[in-house]
Formats: structure tokens, sequence, C-alpha cells
């Protein structure tokens, strides 16, 4: 062997967390009592052996810098006598030996993989309110352990023997307390939940099924997320030792991440929360991300349409493309118009204009519906495919900051073929006749509480596709969803320019020479 410590050892290797790493950078011996996994890749170093073989670590150690500690049992949920005599082998005899090892053959470093079942007990304190995503509870590094089960018991033995070596002459030891990574085949948030369904442990959509999705959304740790969490322990120098929290940017977590972020300077690219789930898609592949969804937001414009007060109109226009741009689901912003001129404004507000339409689709009996068909037919020549499209209208500006992904969600999530904005109205609707008394639609004869509401739909203000419709010549889909709004300034169109309208626009544009901002 050689006696450089040029490289990292990787214990538990073929694991869930093992085999994140296999895109870890630098020189590694992959480390795991089990047979090698194929996740690894075929030129990967490989030693196989038991972790608590002190004589064996001890030689493999020699040769690096840096133990990532990984190996163990992590069935946290039995409490037979089997499991228990387990997880304290693995998890407290093995850390032991890894970590005196490491110490005897003095490396640079421990990183250590704890889990969020050493403070599992704050979780379980706080049911059921710490699932949903509007809680005010905070743990961060410096809270007490309060380990859950045995598991956390033996997660907490090695973060205390880790401080014990860091303490008592090194290497230094960084704790890395995980929420939850799955395997590569499930790495999203409704891993746990469906899971249970294929046990017949439950059926999805059960309150069994909904709790053990909101719990992984708090707790989950994408695989990438996990590679660069380990990534920047590795480049971190700091103390000798130190505790870290280890999830992606989950919107309902209650691990603090401000310690990594600062410190390790941990960026996250994942977020639980835009995942969805589509109901109508096969139990093997309803689970997806925005990021296998294209969408694209369209606005036609055009040219004639514009009064002499073009810079009025080109500020609306400059609103409607920041609304779009602001969309974390949204892929692409386009203008749909038929001049130049609309086409430089349009690109200086940071949309795309790859093509003009046609005049044709400019005549006054043209609908918005034939210019989107149009279009998209037009972007599918030049290998541009979406599967969602939003259209907009720059004659209703005033939109709620999240309308756009709030609507995409219900979408994708709620398996609707488009989705438009409403606002409910109970008040009495009539239809005008010539020469006969006006006709009473809503329900006059109930009491207003008990009436059935009916919705002002607002498609200008946006409405979301599915882009098979909009081959067929229409924005509303076989399944239309309605995204109620209260919000009474959104049903306001201008068409005008006046005192009051400017002043409101320039409100809400800001910077309108930077929409995007």
């Amino acid at each position: 062997m050689s006696s450089r410590k040029d490289k990292i050892l990787i214990t538990g290797a073929c694991g869930i967390l093992g085999t994140a790493l296999a895109g870890l950078p630098g020189r590694k011996i992959f480390f795991d009592r089990c047979e090698k996994s194929e996740l690894l890749g075929d030129g990967a170093e490989f030693v196989q052996g038991d972790v608590c073989d002190y004589e064996l670590m001890r030689k493999l150690l020699s040769e690096c810098h840096t133990l990532i500690h990984l190996a163990g049992c992590s069935d946290s949920r039995k409490t037979d006598p089997e499991t228990q005599s387990n997880i304290f082998n693995d998890n407290i005899r093995g850390a032991k030996t890894a970590f005196d090892a490491a110490r005897d053959a003095k490396i640079e470093k421990i990183i250590y993989a704890s889990s969020n079942h050493a403070v599992g007990m704050y979780e379980i304190e706080n049911l059921p309110v710490i699932y949903k995503l509007q809680h005010d509870v905070k743990i961060d590094e410096n809270v007490p352990v309060r380990p859950d089960s045995f598991y956390g018991v033996s997660k907490v033995f090695g973060e205390t023997y880790g401080r014990f070596i860091a303490e008592n002459g090194g290497p230094k030891v960084y704790v890395l307390r995980i929420g939850s990574v799955r395997d590569a085949s499930e790495d999203h948030p409704y891993a746990y939940a469906e899971w249970g369904v294929r046990k017949d442990l439950w059926k999805r959509g059960s309150s069994e099924y909904i709790e053990q999705e909101e719990r992984l959304k708090a707790i989950w740790l994408s695989r990438r997320d996990f590679l660069q969490l380990i990534e920047k322990a590795l480049e971190y120098d700091g103390a000798m030792f130190d505790i870290f929290y280890g999830v992606s940017a989950n919107e309902r977590g209650w691990f603090n991440l401000e310690h990594t972020r600062k410190n390790l300077g941990f960026v996250p690219l994942d977020n639980s929360e835009a995942w969805f789930q589509i109901k109508s898609k096969p139990s093997n592949g309803h689970i997806i991300k925005p990021d296998d969804v294209s969408v694209a937001a369209i606005i036609p414009l055009k040219k004639d349409w514009l009064s002499e007060n073009d810079d009025f109109f080109y500020k609306l226009l400059a609103v409607t493309i920041g609304a779009a741009k602001n969309s974390r689901l949204v892929n692409n912003v386009f203008v749909a118009t038929d001049s130049e001129e609309v086409s430089e404004k349009a690109k200086a507000f940071g949309a795309d204009v790859p093509f003009l339409r046609p005049k044709s689709l400019s005549e006054e009996d043209v609908r918005v519906d034939q210019v989107l068909k149009y279009f998209l037919e037009r972007l599918e020549d030049v290998n541009r495919h979406y599967e969602v499209i939003v259209s907009l209208d720059i004659t209703h500006p005033f939109r709620p900051a999240d309308l756009i992904d709030n609507m995409l969600t219900m979408l994708l999530a709620e398996s609707f073929t488009s989705v438009v904005p409403g606002m409910r109205e109970k008040r009495p609707l009539i239809i005008p006749r010539e020469k006969e008394r006006a006709i009473r639609i809503d329900q006059y004869a109930s009491l207003r509480k008990d009436r059935e509401p009916y919705f002002l739909m607002l498609p200008s203000l946006a409405c979301a596709t599915l882009s098979e419709f909009i081959y067929k010549s229409t924005r509303f889909g076989s399944k239309t969803g309605i995204m109620e709004i209260d919000f009474p300034f959104c049903a306001v169109e201008i068409r005008n320019r006046s005192p009051e309208t400017e002043s409101l626009i320039e409100k809400i544009s800001g910077k309108t020479d930077r929409p995007d901002k």
C-alpha cells in the first residue's frame, strides 16, 4: 500500500448514503461488509470487510486523510432484541472501532453521519404541528441531545465519542445530523408514504399517507444535496469538533440550517415542496418535480393594440414579463407579437421572441387560443417542447406574487387539465334581454349563505393549460380547476391610460427597466 495519505475512506459505501457519494471528487476507498454495489461504478476502489475489524480499519486508514463514517444499522423503528443487538454492534462498537483506528492512524478529519433521531424527542413533543408548513419550531446545533429510540441513542454515542476523540488529540470530528436520504430510485419526499402503500400499511391519500408525506417533506435531504454537504465538510477547516444539520431547503423543516450555511457554505438545491403527486398516473410513476415538467409562459401582444401611449403599455408588458419570470416553475417566457418594435422591447425586459406571429393572427376575430396554438406549434418546429402553457395578458397586471406557482402546483398535484383564477361571487347575477325583463341566473330562491357560489373567471390574469389542449385551440381542458383569489384588484382591467392607472402601475412595477427583479 502507498505511504501517501491522499485518500478518503468511506464506510457503509453500499448503503443509501454511501452510493450517493459515488461522484465525490478525490481518491476514495469504498468499504462495506456487503458486496460492491453497481452504483459505485466499475472503476471504484472497493474493500469488503467489517467496520469492527480494528486491524483492517487501521491498515486502510494509513493511506487516508479523512474518514467518512456512514456504516451502521439504520432501523430506528424495531425494538426486538436482534435489532437492538445489531444497533449496539454496528453503531456503537463499530463507531468506536472506526474512530479509534482513525485516531491511531493520525488522519486529519472524521465526518460522522449522525441522525435526526439524536434529537428526535423535539419532533415527537411537537406533533402534529411540526409537520405542517407554518410552525415556529426550530432547533439548532446547541440544543441538548434528546434521542427518540435506541437507534438515536447509538447516534448520540457516536457524537459524544467523536467529541472525546477531537478534544483529546484529534483528529477533527464533524457531525452531520442528517434528516433522511432516500435510495436513488426514490429520491423524492414521497418515499416513506409510497413505501407504506407498497407494504399495504395504508392507502394513498389516507391520513397515514399524508402524515408520512408531510414528515419527509420536512426532513428530506436529496442525494445531490447530501453529496454537496459532504464536499463542503471535506473542505471545512474549522473547530476541532462541530455539529451541522443536513436537510434540503425544505419550507416546513424544523432543523435550523443557518450554522451549516454560514460555516460550511452549504447551499441546498432542492426543496421538498417543489415535488408533486400526479394522482391520475400509475402508482409506479406519479411522483414528479418541476424539472420533469417543462412550462412556458406566453404573452400575446399585437402592435396595433397599442395606442400612441406606447411607453405606458410597455410598462404593463414589463410588469407581466416580470411576473412570469419570478415564477420558480416557469422555464421560459415568450411574447407572441407581430411587431419588431414590440419584440425588441420584450427582449429588453427579459422575454424571448424567437419569431413573429403572422398578421393574419392579429385580426379582430382571432381568439387568443389560436395564437397560442400557432406559437406552440412553431416552438415544436425548432425542438422547443413544453408540457404546460401559462398564458397572460398585459391588461390584467395585478397578480399576487405566488399566483402562477400556486396555479401550476394545483394543475400538477390535482390532475387538472387547466387552471384559471376565479373570484367568488354571491351577489345577484342577471342577463339583460331586449324588449323583455332581465333574466336572473343565480339561485335567488335560496338564502345568500346557502347559495352555490359562482366564480368570475379571469383567464387574462393567468391561465395554465396542458399543451395537448392548446393544440386543440382551447385553454380550457376537460377538467378545469378554479384557483380562488380574494384580492379585488386582480379583476381590474387596464386598457386606457390615466393618472390613476399610471400611479398604480408605477407602484407595482418598481424599476420598470428590470421587471425580473
